[in-house]
């Protein structure tokens, strides 16, 4: 089978994407998806970090709660992918990068998906619009008409100066969640920021990113519960400028050495 699909990064905050455990394929199209479609600097533990175009950031504890995975799964499925040469890591003290290869194959600048405008409803800015049933929308004088609505809400990426406002917080208790306000916002804004998110309404996104968010932690805890009564995490602390060999089993997570190791 040839040719390509526009597959929109929205695509994962769609419902389906995380009811179930992710299948490996869908872990490889995650990864795709992740993946920076420029350079960008991000910072972690206030340290900036350069993630290039067809890069990420993502620590193994993050892909084996995001995946539903176990961590030693994760490492597997890693180490998979750098033997049939399709990622490359690089390990640092911070954090480990991920390199898709091969990523202009994947998402070329001469390609649909680099030269349409995404939007936060997962339409296109091509002549012709493609819908998830199949329909198309040809854009002509009754197209500009409909775009009226919109004029001066174009998207941008997450400002410097977002906050959660007390209407927000209001919302956040209404909604009885459990997870910690602050930490989940922090770690949204840093997904978001890593992956070039752009919206019309941030106060949204992050709404929705709070509903994701409580998602992932129950599913976490009814999963992963019963195994830390019988296991806890080993952390060893890295010294700024030691690159340390790994060994099976092991990770990196905000300048520690991890392992998993019996109570």
């Amino acid at each position: 089978m040839s040719g390509y699909i526009k597959l929109y990064r929205g695509i994962t905050d769609n419902q389906l994407w995380d009811k179930e455990p992710y299948s490996a394929g869908q872990a490889w199209i995650d990864l795709l998806l992740a993946a920076n479609f420029k350079d960008k600097t991000i910072y972690i533990r206030k340290t900036p970090l350069q993630v290039k175009r067809g890069q990420l950031a993502w620590s193994t504890v993050t892909m084996a709660a995001r995946w539903k995975w176990s961590r030693n799964k994760v490492i597997r499925f890693l180490k998979t992918l750098e033997s049939e040469h399709m990622i490359e890591q690089e390990r640092g003290h911070l954090t480990t990068i991920t390199t898709i290869c091969n990523y202009e194959k994947y998402q070329g600048y001469d390609t649909a998906g680099e030269t349409t405008h995404d939007t936060t409803d997962g339409t296109a800015g091509d002549t012709t619009d493609d819908t998830a049933g199949g329909t198309q929308h040809k854009k002509g004088n009754k197209g500009k008409k409909e775009n009226k609505g919109n004029k001066g809400k174009s998207e941008k990426p997450l400002p410097e100066d977002f906050e959660v406002t007390d209407a927000m917080r209001a919302w956040f208790t209404e909604q009885g969640f459990t997870i910690d306000l602050d930490q989940a916002t922090d770690r949204w804004k840093d997904a978001m920021i890593a992956k070039g998110r752009t919206y019309k309404d941030w106060a949204a996104a992050w709404r929705n990113g709070m509903k994701l968010a409580q998602g992932w932690y129950d599913q976490r805890r009814e999963k992963i519960q019963p195994v830390q009564s019988r296991t806890r995490i080993q952390r060893t602390k890295i010294f700024p400028g030691h690159s340390p060999q790994l060994l099976e089993g092991e990770w990196i997570e905000d300048g520690f050495i991890c392992r998993e190791i019996a109570s």
